[in-house]
C-alpha cells in the first residue's frame, strides 16, 4: 500500500480515538521510506492525525506514543519532526473527574485497519430526559445490531432500578416515563461500529444516570443483556481487539461475559485485570455499590415525582419481595388487549380527539399497562375459546407476542373451554376457582406473591376475583387498569391497586 492509501486508512482509526496501532504501523512506514518525499507526507500527516485525535487519546496512550517517538532514528532534516511529535503527545487535556450516567463501553469497528478490524474503547453517556421522548442511541451506526443493544441494556437496567428502588408504584411511573439518550463521546456523528455488544456498558450507565453514582473511568465493559440482567456472550472474535484497546487507553478492568472467558490471549489477560461476569446485579453492586445505589434513587424519586392528589398506594410495584418473592400475575384476556380498543356508549371504539396523538402507553390495554408497571416474573393469561364471536384466543396469542419480545419464558396461556358465558356466575366460578388451583400447584415451592388484574374481561369477572379473595382462595392483590382517557391529574397512575372505599 502506497503512503497516500496508508494515511488514508488511518485516518478513520484516528478519528475514534484509536492511536497506537495505526501510529506503530505509520512509523514503520516513515523508518523505511525509500524517498524524502514519502517521508515527509507519511510525517506531517501523522501530526496532522495526531493533532486532531489528541481530545480523545487518554495519558496512558500519549505515554506509549512518547516511547514510540523517541525510539525514532530520524537524522536531520527530520530530527526537528520529531521533535515536534513528541512536543505534541507530552501535553493533553485534563481528564475531568467521573460524572454520573458514563460507562466505559467496549466496542469492535465494522471497517478495517491495514486488512484487521479493531476495538474501539470510549465513554458512553447516557442522559435520563423527563419528557415524552423515546430512548435512543443519538450516534448513527451501520448495524442495527448496535441500537438493539443499546435498548437491551436501558430495558434492563429499567428492570433493576424498580427491582431495587424505592418501594412506591409512583417510582416505577417515574422511571418508565425516562427516556435514555445515549451517545458515544467524542465520536462522529457516524459510527461505524458493530454488534449487540453495547448492553452492558449501556445498563451500567443508566443506573449510574439515576442513581447519580459515577462509574470508575478505569473500568471497561463489554457484553450482551437479556432484560431479566442475564450477560449473554459477545462474538469471540471480537473480545482481543476490544481488551487491547482497553489496555491501550489505559484501563485497569475490563467485565467480560462468563462465556468469552477463554477468548483472551494469555499474555493479554496478564496485562489488563479480566473480570469474568454472568448477571447485571453483581456488576452493579460492585462498580456502584447497591447501597450508594438505593440512596441516590431515594434522592432522585424524592426530587423528581410529580405532585399527586391520588391517594398513596399500597402495593409495590416491581420491587422485590422479603426473600426474593417471585411476582406472579393473573389476568383475564379481554378485547382490548394487547392494544387499547375500548368501547363508548354506542359500543364503538374510542377514537382519539381530532388533532390528538396517542402515546404508546395511552394505546396498551389492560394487561400491557399492568405488566409494564408490576415487571412480574410469570403472567397467566385466562381466556374464554367459546363461542363464536367470544373466542379471546388471538387476542391471548397477540398480548403473548407482545410479552414475550422481553421474556420469552414470561407467559403461562390458560384456555377456559367449559365457560360459555362470562356473565354467569354458575359457570364463571368453578371455571376460575379450578384454573387458579391449577396455577397455584404449578407454583408450589416458589415463594410466589400474587396479583390479579381485574380491568380484564366482564363485570362478573372482576367480580369473581374479589370473592376468590373474600373467600380466601386467592391471597392476591387486586390491581385495576384504568383508561388513559379518564385520568384527569398530573401524575395520577393507570395502574393503582383496588382499595374499597368504606362508608363512613
Amino acid at each position: 500500500m502506497d503512503p497516500a492509501g496508508l494515511l488514508g486508512e488511518a485516518s478513520f482509526p484516528f478519528s475514534l480515538g484509536c492511536v497506537i496501532r495505526p501510529a506503530h504501523v505509520i512509523a514503520e512506514r516513515i523508518c523505511s521510506a525509500q524517498s524524502l518525499a514519502d517521508r515527509w507526507l507519511l510525517i506531517s500527516r501523522l501530526r496532522g492525525l495526531l493533532a486532531e485525535a489528541l481530545p480523545l487519546t487518554t495519558a496512558a496512550e500519549r505515554e506509549r506514543l512518547r516511547a514510540l517517538f523517541a525510539g525514532l532514528n530520524m537524522e536531520p532534516p527530520f530530527d526537528g519532526e520529531r521533535r515536534a511529535l513528541l512536543a505534541l503527545v507530552r501535553e493533553g487535556p485534563i481528564p475531568a473527574g467521573p460524572a454520573p450516567g458514563s460507562a466505559l463501553a467496549l466496542l469492535v469497528s465494522s471497517r478495517h485497519f491495514v486488512g484487521a478490524p479493531f476495538g474501539v474503547a470510549r465513554p458512553l453517556v447516557v442522559q435520563a430526559r423527563y419528557t415524552r421522548e423515546v430512548s435512543r442511541l443519538v450516534n448513527r451506526a451501520s448495524d442495527e445490531a448496535v441500537y438493539e443493544g443499546f435498548q437491551q441494556g436501558v430495558d434492563a437496567a429499567v428492570e433493576l432500578v424498580v427491582r431495587h428502588g424505592p418501594r412506591a408504584l409512583g417510582f416505577a411511573q417515574l422511571v418508565h416515563s425516562c427516556a435514555f439518550v445515549g451517545r458515544m463521546q467524542g465520536l462522529p456523528q457516524d459510527v461505524q461500529v458493530e454488534g449487540r455488544s453495547m448492553g452492558l456498558a449501556a445498563a451500567v450507565a443508566v443506573v449510574s444516570e439515576l442513581s447519580g453514582v459515577a462509574v470508575d473511568p478505569g473500568l471497561g465493559f463489554t457484553g450482551c443483556l437479556h432484560v431479566k440482567g442475564a450477560i449473554e456472550r459477545v462474538a469471540s472474535a471480537s473480545v482481543h481487539h476490544k481488551v487491547l484497546a482497553a489496555r491501550d487507553k489505559g484501563i485497569r478492568c475490563v467485565f467480560l461475559p462468563a462465556d468469552n472467558a477463554g477468548d483472551v490471549p494469555g499474555d493479554l489477560a496478564k496485562a489488563i485485570e479480566i473480570r469474568t461476569v454472568q448477571r447485571l446485579e453483581p456488576v452493579v453492586d460492585e462498580v456502584l455499590g447497591f447501597g450508594r445505589v438505593k440512596e441516590g434513587l431515594e434522592r432522585l424519586y424524592a426530587e423528581k415525582r410529580p405532585p399527586s392528589t391520588v391517594k398513596a398506594q399500597r402495593w409495590i410495584a416491581g420491587a422485590e419481595e422479603p426473600g426474593g418473592a417471585r411476582r406472579v400475575l393473573l389476568t383475564f384476556v379481554s378485547k382490548a388487549d394487547p392494544q387499547g380498543r375500548y368501547l363508548g356508549r354506542d359500543r364503538a371504539p374510542i377514537a382519539p380527539r381530532e388533532g390528538e396523538e396517542r402515546s404508546a402507553e395511552e394505546r396498551e390495554g389492560p394487561t400491557l399497562a399492568t405488566v409494564r408497571m408490576l415487571r412480574p416474573h410469570a403472567v397467566y393469561l385466562l381466556h374464554t375459546t367459546q363461542p363464536e364471536g367470544n373466542d379471546l384466543t388471538e387476542n391471548m396469542l397477540a398480548t403473548k407476542r407482545f410479552l414475550e419480545r422481553s421474556d420469552p419464558d414470561l407467559v403461562r396461556p390458560v384456555p377456559l373451554p367449559t365457560l360459555h358465558d362470562p356473565s354467569d356466575y354458575e359457570q364463571l366460578v368453578p371455571a376460575v376457582v379450578s384454573a387458579v388451583e391449577a396455577i397455584k400447584r404449578e407454583e408450589t415451592g416458589r415463594d410466589a406473591t400474587w396479583f390479579v388484574n381485574v380491568s380484564s374481561g366482564t363485570p362478573a369477572m372482576e367480580s369473581t376475583w374479589h370473592l376468590l379473595r373474600e373467600w380466601r382462595r386467592l391471597d392476591a392483590t387486586l390491581l385495576q387498569a384504568r383508561e388513559a382517557r379518564h385520568l384527569t391529574t398530573p401524575g395520577e397512575p393507570r395502574i393503582r391497586e383496588v382499595v374499597l372505599p368504606i362508608p363512613s
